[in-house]
């Protein structure tokens, strides 16, 4: 997991504010954390560097900011953006 800095969140900006824009993703509803769901976000996270994640309402958010720092730590990324139950994670590549 890289660490947010102020430089990356300027490199980031406008890329960030189109992610916000967008629909999410991925949706993780009432399965939760399953290897499926990791395994897609993965694979989002190759195509394009920037996921946006929205939590359902049917998903249990006892233990939120755990689940999404599972999220991170499943998939080498780092959360760049959370707006209620919508993240946004980052997974930089060698192009970047």
């Amino acid at each position: 997991m890289i660490r947010v800095t102020i430089g990356l969140k300027k490199k980031l900006k406008n890329r960030l504010a189109t992610a916000w824009a967008e629909h999410a993703k991925v949706h993780v509803g009432k399965n939760g954390l399953s290897d499926k769901l990791f395994k897609e976000i993965s694979s989002q996270l190759v195509q394009k560097d920037l996921v946006k994640i929205k939590f359902l309402q049917n998903f249990s958010t006892e233990n939120f900011d755990a689940d999404i720092k599972k999220i991170c730590k499943k998939t080498s990324a780092t959360l760049v953006g959370k707006r209620g139950k919508v993240i946004v994670i980052y997974k930089g590549t060698k192009r970047n």
